[in-house]
């Protein structure tokens, strides 16, 4: 599905307008060269060279906001930890524009998310996993690993605290 209008209007209240023949081939060129980026990305992203997949998959949601633009954009961009903001960013995009199930797009935002340490942002992406697909096993350990609440946050972060305290005493 494209996120491209097949016909355009100029003002609110105005009647739709037909794309005239040169509209529609600007669209079909931007539409191929966008296709022409995913395939690239998605090459670059099974060759495990991240950086390309991510240019080429960021310049294909541009030019073409689809699911699956964005999905694997935040797939390149989660493999990297200085872009896992940006892979965020992305699966939100995804989750937004998708119809029906988004399980999927929510467990791996909520596992970015815990990687950044954003752990209430996990829990309720884990939630959500949860609402639609009841009985989620990796979810449902996701939330009693975290705890489900705020605490969780600084537990984790205390827990490794206390662990590197703990094996110097013992030294």
């Amino acid at each position: 599905r494209s996120a491209w209008p097949a016909a355009s209007c100029c003002t609110a209240g105005e009647r739709p307008r037909p794309a005239s023949a040169a509209e529609e081939q600007r669209r079909d060129e931007k539409l191929k060269v966008a296709h022409e980026h995913y395939l690239r990305g998605t090459e670059a992203l099974s060759q495990m060279d991240y950086w390309t997949a991510a240019e080429m998959l960021k310049e294909a949601a541009r030019l073409d906001p689809r699911v699956r633009n964005f999905t694997l954009l935040a797939q390149a961009q989660a493999k990297n930890p200085r872009w896992r903001r940006h892979a965020v960013r992305s699966y939100r995009q995804a989750i937004e524009m998708s119809e029906g199930d988004t399980s999927t797009l929510h467990l791996a935002l909520a596992k970015v998310l815990e990687q950044e340490e954003r752990i209430k942002e996990a829990v309720v992406a884990y939630r959500e996993v949860l609402r639609q697909v009841p009985g989620h096993a990796t979810a449902e350990e996701a939330v009693a690993r975290l705890g489900g609440s705020a605490k969780a946050a600084t537990s984790n972060t205390a827990r490794s605290g206390l662990r590197d305290i703990l094996s110097r005493r013992r030294q």
